[in-house]
């Protein structure tokens, strides 16, 4: 979409009243990022299982410094607001550079935890790739408060671009698995699966400890 610019993007929702309503008769709200501008690539939307959370990547949208890309939040109040009546709420990597690339977000069942891969981050070599995870309190509460934590390969080398294949989470946001494509598993770039598993303590929750 060339709304914002050329390759801007943006994020079609069809919501329908009840199962019996087909998608097909219900016209979309479309979404933007209201900071967009061309080639941003606005895409790979993730909702929570509520629908009431609504996360999307702008993988060239300008966070810490430009170009390094961002994670938008559309988050409603309940199922009768229009995610077009919502103003979005910008995430961004602290240690952004240009041309990070931020690739798909996960959300857990309860809309706390929100994860995304930055698959050319420079955290530990040249493009080895992060995941950063933000963990809200409650519902009510925005992530724009929230620092994200920062997961990395301790065996990661340069190009392994973690998260670029992809980032899932349980639903009680317990168990994150990322891709790396281009680890050195069985043999030279041939990949791998990251998997973070938290067991925490009363009155602590993941991704806060191990």
């Amino acid at each position: 979409d060339d709304v914002k610019g050329t390759y801007s993007g943006s994020i079609l929702v069809w919501e329908r009243d009840s199962l019996s309503t087909s998608f097909a008769t219900v016209t979309p709200v479309k979404l933007l990022d209201p900071n967009g501008k061309a080639n941003d690539q606005l895409t790979n939307p993730y909702l929570s299982s509520d629908g009431l959370l609504l996360a999307a990547v702008s993988q060239n949208g300008d966070g810490e410094v430009a170009d390094s890309g961002t994670v938008l939040v559309w988050q409603r109040s309940d199922s009768s607001t229009s995610f077009d009546t919502v103003s979005p709420v910008m995430l961004s990597d602290p240690n952004g550079k240009a041309n990070d690339y931020f690739a798909s977000p996960s959300i857990s069942s309860s809309g706390l935890v929100l994860a995304v891969g930055v698959m050319y981050s420079d955290v530990t070599a040249s493009n080895a790739g992060v995941i950063l995870v933000w963990e809200g309190n409650s519902t009510s509460d925005s992530f724009s408060g929230v620092a994200p934590v920062t997961l990395t390969d301790l065996n990661g080398v340069a190009d392994d671009r973690l998260g670029g294949g992809g980032v899932a989470m349980s639903t009680d946001g317990r168990v994150l698995a990322a891709g790396a494509t281009y680890a050195d598993g069985a043999q030279t770039n041939s990949g791998a699966v990251l998997v973070w598993e938290n067991i925490c303590a009363d009155g602590f929750a993941p991704p806060l400890c191990i």
